[in-house]
């Protein structure tokens, strides 16, 4: 009885943990004049579509902006990840866009919903209860890669390269930009 009550404890703990974490906010992008290189950061296309933090609770998600506004017009979209992301919670932070043919986000799709919604997904913030924003920025990627190797998904995971964003910069010039961020996540 007393390992029953202890588990049940636990799970409580873990749901408060996921519920009090919509109080997040998703990072916002700071512009650079040009491209670089830093052994620090770590380099991603920028997708074009809209940045939403994905909350994803026994089988449900709800998707907030930025400005934690719950994007409605994407309820199927928002049923379809909570029953096939294999988690108990999570929280991944990414971006809502809709891609043709060649996989390049295009905005006025997803604007006039004239194709299939995908998200996009760059970080893993919490997974099952755990708080991840303390874990380095590679790490949490690792786990979120490894939690997306799904081939056929609505939810892709946006690999990065480290050090090189000029060499990047000039390979993704098919791409609206690049996004640099810091190793550690900070």
């Amino acid at each position: 009885m007393r390992q029953t009550c202890k588990a049940e404890v636990l799970g409580i703990l873990r749901v408060m943990t996921v519920n009090l974490s919509r109080n997040l906010h998703p990072m916002r992008l700071s512009r650079r004049s040009a491209p670089f290189n830093s052994d620090d950061f770590i380099f991603e296309l920028k997708i074009d579509g809209f940045r939403s933090l994905a909350f994803v609770e026994n089988g449900q998600c709800d998707l907030l902006s930025r400005n934690e506004n719950t994007f409605h017009n994407f309820k199927h979209f928002t049923q379809w990840i909570g029953e096939n992301l294999r988690v108990a919670n999570a929280v991944l932070d990414g971006e809502i866009a809709c891609v043709d043919q060649y996989g390049r986000s295009v905005f006025n799709d997803l604007l006039f919903r004239r194709r299939e919604c995908v998200f996009f997904a760059f970080d893993l913030l919490f997974l099952d209860g755990d708080d991840l924003r303390n874990v380095p920025l590679v790490e949490r990627k690792a786990r979120l890669k490894k939690l997306l190797r799904r081939k056929r998904s609505r939810v892709l995971y946006v690999d990065h390269v480290e050090f090189r964003g000029q060499k990047f910069r000039l390979v993704a010039l098919r791409s609206e930009n690049v996004i640099g961020d810091t190793v550690g996540g900070g």
